[in-house]
């Protein structure tokens, strides 16, 4: 098995202030591809209906 999709789930809600979980990691410890799956995951987050808020409106993203 490949460790590279375990590794970007794994860090999909790290950040690279190192504000994330579940490790707390940010920066140069995080590898390329998890810190874009990582943007991906906040702009869907924040562009779509969830269950406990509306989606931002678009003059807000702005």
């Amino acid at each position: 098995m490949r460790l590279v999709p375990v590794v970007v789930i794994l860090n999909h809600h790290e950040r690279c202030d190192g504000s994330g979980y579940p490790r707390g990691i940010g920066g140069r410890a995080l590898d390329l591809l998890s810190r874009c799956v990582a943007i991906a995951d906040v702009y869907d987050a924040l562009t779509t209906d969830r269950s406990y808020r509306n989606k931002l409106l678009p003059q807000a993203r702005q």
